[in-house]
């Protein structure tokens, strides 16, 4: 029976058990404690807590999952994978273990038909309920029924809360062993014995104490992997003889010039690029894009395994893109999605292999050295160093590395890789951390370094009286003060001037003390120091003076505005393109707002309104803004958004926008979204592959925009004498209409111009060693005209070339075309090849017509006479 067959039918089936079929979830899960959804209750984790509303008491789906823990041993075993389908059904609250038990083994034995003397059953020590149901109800001999301990049989959602039994079904591939089967067996025994489905009865709460007290919603969890039970149904010993896969395996085979069977070094590299030609097609598709962190950091491993598996087989050029359209295939009754994408994910899979390929061999041949160099020393561990090198310059993932030393008897130095990482990192932030170099550049060294950390308030005030000055500096220099007219940098012992991190920009405002004030331009830090780049108004600032520190309001206001619309931003376009969009950079100005995230398409007219329109519609709503500190995983637990690449501190704030937006965010922010006013896109893009750019303003930026089209709405009003937008629309409808016909005008009154004189181009033909050869020149002709030129004179030339050349906007083009009966000498992609190498540029085509093009028109007289030494020596 085929996978999708198998997948329809047990929807189907349980749906017939009064169960809503839910279509499958996003790779990426809504819970923030996961990088991937691995199981097929993930989705459901909230309906078994409690805390959503049920409208439902009966589900069953067939999930898409990614687990990569046990990453190395796929390939090497029949039924390790990164990408599989868990078929699940689920109770909340309604039947329990008789009506499970019962169901799955109706599926299993009528549906699939699936023997019954085959099939074995595990379940808990202790689990006497389920022990009766399996025996005395569904009949199945007690020497089919076994039961095992909690490391099997016991599932538990942490160490206290939900918890319960399981019951697992078996599938005996060798029925004609009559030896008597123990549960020693049922663990261990993998080439006989493949766990099918587990059945988890949610029934207890587990207390701190270890008691188990009963809960008071009993549920059901079910998983059974799509894999395991094609392979059990179609006959085969191993997930990857499915037809989920062997497609896969085909195409790979044909690539690499190999067959599945051949050699088992063969077999695992075959299985391992099948298996993650269908996780990376999935994670792509669901938005991940290849990156050194996180999820992203997930997918570049899995590609470049797959490819140095394609190595392994002597697969030179870039292939794992090419198995996609396979995958679509084969997938496409469930997730059409894929094929949908296919063009998308394919592209971004080529580059990430054309990236790997440029430093793989290289860095191979380092490991491959090192390794040697290993055996000849009788050592089994390669250095952190030596792997961090691969890691930092072949963009070797360290997982590779193991795997390639694993394979020689070997390990790594994980501890020491850690560590090179590590201090590479600090050394990327050291000393100017928070701070560009070229400012950096210009401070003392020795004196910051000294100083206690800046205290910051201005996520509570604006204006701060009694600041300190602890440091003056200017031209790398400390000095002890500043006079008017001079610039320098002021650190104070406790300021409000917020400084530039997270993508917002740094404070802007005024210093005032005694007789004197300095204007601040700009507020920058550097390990938690704030510096001040301050200019001296009037007065003298000393250090060791108290100060006043106040920030300019207005442009503050509009910076928190736009800070908190980006969190609008960021939460509207998860909520239109999908849960895949993450930050992927910012700018927070009080001019504009610039967001930077990751999607797998450009966005549609269509998505940028549907956006905006959201986002206006939550400033409208007046939402409450609040902000609290508390602990990193608590914050992660109540569901805030983080960026991968940011490292948090124990404590951080949360910034909760009603309940549309919940952040991790050091910025500041207005205290309700009405405050905003309005959102106006001004522009989007792509800044790279796979990601998207946003520029938007707000409030009075927004209001300074509608002003703008105003001012040119009633320009054109005043210039076209009309008064509507509607009257605008026509006129400039007409004038379209009138350029195109006036375009058209010109191109025919050109193109006369170019075709009038075609007698006296034939007449002035030179005879080179018996064959005539035309040249004309133009300046500015139209295109078309000329190509209709060279087609009448390739007709009506006997024996013969002609080369048209068209000077236009400081470039120079030529055409040349050669006469049927001259082809035998003469090479149109030669003579123009040659006659725009003369004006620096380049071309060629086919013998009879060919284009070229220069940017030097000033040697064309120079080309001609190139063309004319080469055409003698092709007819001498």
């Amino acid at each position: 029976m085929k996978s999708a067959e198998l997948r329809k039918l047990y929807l189907e089936f349980f749906e017939s058990k009064g169960h809503l079929i839910k279509p499958s979830w996003s790779l990426i899960p809504e819970d923030p404690s996961l990088l991937f959804t691995v199981a097929g209750m993930v989705p459901f984790k909230n309906y078994f807590l409690g805390k959503v509303p049920l409208t439902f008491t009966r589900a069953t789906t067939s999930q898409k999952c990614i687990r990569t823990n046990d990453i190395d041993n796929v390939g090497r075993t029949r039924r390790h994978h990164t990408f599989f389908e868990m078929l699940g059904h689920f109770s909340f609250g309604d039947y329990f273990k008789e009506d499970a038990i019962k169901w799955i083994w109706e599926f299993l034995t009528e549906t699939v038909k699936l023997p019954k003397d085959r099939l074995y059953i595990t379940i808990y020590l202790d689990d006497n309920d389920a022990y009766d149901i399996w025996l005395k109800k569904m009949k199945i001999p007690e020497d089919r029924i076994f039961r095992l301990g909690k490391d099997t049989n016991f599932w538990e959602m942490g160490p206290v809360g939900p918890c319960g039994y399981c019951s697992e079904i078996y599938f005996d591939f060798e029925p004609d062993n009559k030896s008597k089967v123990t549960a020693q067996d049922i663990e261990t025994n993998d080439n006989r014995f493949l766990e099918i489905c587990n059945s988890v009865f949610t029934e207890f709460d587990k207390q701190p104490d270890g008691k188990l007290l009963p809960l008071a919603q009993k549920n059901i969890d079910f998983g059974m992997g799509l894999e395991r039970l094609a392979v059990v149904s179609q006959g085969v010993l191993s997930n990857f003889e499915t037809d989920l896969f062997m497609p896969i395996i085909a195409q790979a085979e044909e690539i690499a010039g190999t067959k599945y069977g051949k050699d088992e070094k063969i077999n695992i590299s075959l299985r391992v690029i099948a298996d993650h030609a269908r996780g990376v097609s999935f994670l792509i598709g669901d938005g991940v894009l290849p990156s050194n962190e996180g999820r992203g950091y997930v997918l570049r491993r899995i590609i470049r395994r797959a490819v140095r598996h394609g190595r392994l087989l002597g697969i030179k050029e870039a292939f794992l893109h090419t198995l996609v359209p396979t995958v679509a295939e084969i997938m496409n009754d469930a997730y059409p999605e894929i094929s949908q994408r296919k063009d998308y994910i394919m592209q971004i899979i080529k580059m990430e292999e054309d990236k790997f390929a440029e430093t793989m061999d290289k860095g191979i041949e380092l490991l491959n050295h090192e390794i040697k160099g290993l055996k000849d020393k009788g050592e089994k561990h390669l250095s952190g160093e030596a792997a961090f090198k691969l890691y930092d310059t072949f963009g070797f993932p360290i997982e590779i590395t193991e795997e390639i030393l694993a394979e020689n008897g070997m390990n790594v130095d994980k501890d020491g890789f850690k560590s090179s990482m590590e201090a590479q990192r600090a050394m990327a932030k050291k000393a100017w951390k928070g701070i560009n170099s070229e400012l950096g550049e210009k401070m003392p060294k020795g004196t910051i370094e000294k100083l206690n950390v800046t205290k910051f308030t201005g996520y509570e005030t604006i204006n701060e009286d009694g600041c300190k000055v602890l440091l003056l500096a200017a031209k790398k220099e400390k000095v002890s003060s500043v006079s008017a007219g001079q610039e320098a940098y002021l650190i104070l012992d406790k300021t409000p001037f917020y400084a530039e991190s997270g993508g917002q920009v740094g404070d802007s405002g005024m210093i005032y003390f005694d007789s004197g004030e300095a204007k601040v331009k700009d507020t920058q830090k550097m390990d938690e120091k704030f510096i001040h780049i301050i200019k001296v108004i009037k007065g003298e600032i000393k250090e060791g003076m108290t100060v006043k520190a106040q920030v300019d309001k207005n442009e503050r206001n509009a910076t928190m505005k736009n800070h908190t619309c980006t969190h609008l931003l960021q939460a509207a376009l998860r909520l239109v393109l999908g849960l895949h969009v993450e930050q992927a950079g910012s700018y927070v100005g009080p001019d504009r707002l610039r967001f930077d995230f990751t999607h797998f398409a450009p966005l549609t007219e269509d998505e940028i309104k549907k956006v905006q329109f959201i986002m206006n519609g939550w400033i409208q709503e007046s939402y409450d803004v609040t902000v609290e500190l508390l602990d990193f995983h608590q914050a992660k637990a109540k569901g805030a958004m983080a960026l991968f690449d940011d490292k948090y501190k124990d404590k951080v704030r949360m910034v909760t926008v009603g309940d549309v937006s919940l952040e991790l965010c050091a910025g500041t922010h207005i205290s309700n979204s009405g405050e905003i006013g309005m959102v106006k896109i001004i522009s989007y893009g792509s800044t790279a592959a796979g990601v998207r750019r946003i520029e938007a303003v707000t409030g009075r930026g927004a209001e300074a925009l509608f002003g703008e089209y105003d001012d040119f709405i009633n320009g054109l009003k005043e210039q076209f004498k009309v008064s509507s937008i509607d009257d605008i629309k026509e006129r400039l409808k007409k004038l379209a209409a009138e350029n195109k016909e006036m375009e058209k005008s010109i191109s025919e009154y050109k193109k006369a111009d170019v075709l009038k004189n075609v007698e006296s181009y034939l007449d002035s033909a030179a005879e080179i060693n018996g064959y005539m050869f035309i040249t004309v020149k133009f300046a500015d002709a139209d295109k078309k005209a000329i190509r209709d030129l060279g087609d009448i004179l390739k007709a009506r030339v006997k024996k013969g070339a002609a080369l048209i050349a068209n000077s236009a906007e400081g470039k120079i083009s030529f055409l040349c075309v050669v006469s049927d009966d001259a082809a035998g000498k003469l090479d149109a992609g030669k003579i123009v090849k040659e006659a725009a190498a003369v004006c620096g540029g380049g071309g060629g085509g086919r013998k009879d017509m060919a284009e070229a093009g220069g940017k030097d028109p000033s040697k064309v007289d120079e080309a001609i006479k190139k063309v004319t030494e080469l055409i003698k020596t092709l007819t001498a």
